[in-house]
């Protein structure tokens, strides 16, 4: 199912839930394109992260994984993929050329977020294994940090009122996911790590008991408001 994120104030209305195995169905459908049975496969969630471009297409051994095309900003929900190796290809805005691949070694039941990143010209897929693991405590969420603006300095990410920072990301890292205290109606900073002049700034409600995958995308000074620098989360 393609889904579309919502510029929007309200940092959690962003997320969805991540439909765990037990729910799952037997079949699934990858945006109405050939099934996987879940008891062979992992699952996989693909997002176009790159700013601008549309009409993408991701493949895996050569079958359509989205029938539909998805834009900047686009995402199709976690879909089984074939346990084992996959060959991932990209295609876009009709062309038959592949766009970028890579190989994405696939486990029973885990799931990966796969994203189009970079300019349009330039687009790239990358992979990350999602492990996030339980919260010690209720009031404490987990949460994991992947940097895809294709053209952001090196960022510091600082949430108000946090002591310290949650690491200095380079574009394509990823943190591993890590238990925060809850956090309500705050800021969540990135600061250009060369300088510590803050580049962008969002308002986040990051709920206790709760885990997040954050992202941050877009053109650093587009002219484009829907392209610029942004900051987007999934909420498991």
């Amino acid at each position: 199912m393609k889904r579309a994120f919502q510029k929007l104030n309200a940092f959690g209305k962003l997320g969805f839930c991540i439909l765990t195995v037990i729910s799952v169905s037997s079949c699934l459908n990858n945006d109405d394109g050939g099934s996987v049975p879940t008891e062979d496969s992992g699952f996989v969630l693909f997002t176009n992260a790159s700013p601008g471009s549309t009409d993408l297409k991701l493949y895996a051994n050569g079958e359509v994984f989205n029938n539909s095309g998805v834009d900047y900003n686009e995402f199709i929900t976690f879909s089984p993929m074939a346990v084992g190796t996959n060959v991932l290809t990209l295609q876009g805005n009709s062309s038959t050329a592949d766009l970028d691949t890579i190989n994405l070694s696939v486990e029973l039941n885990k799931f990966y977020s796969v994203f189009a990143v970079n300019s349009p010209d330039n687009i790239e897929l990358l992979a990350y294994l999602d492990n996030p693991g339980q919260v010690s405590h209720p009031s404490k969420a987990m949460v994991r940090f992947i940097q895809l603006s294709h053209n952001c300095p090196p960022v510091k990410v600082l949430i108000e009122g946090m002591e310290g920072d949650l690491r200095t990301y380079n574009f394509r890292n990823a943190s591993s996911f890590m238990e925060i205290d809850n956090v309500s109606n705050k800021n969540l900073y990135l600061v250009n790590a060369e300088n510590n002049d803050t580049i962008f700034t969002k308002n986040v409600t990051l709920n206790g008991n709760s885990t997040y995958s954050i992202f941050s995308e877009g053109d650093i000074d587009s002219e484009n408001p829907n392209l610029d620098l942004d900051i987007q989360y999934f909420l498991y």
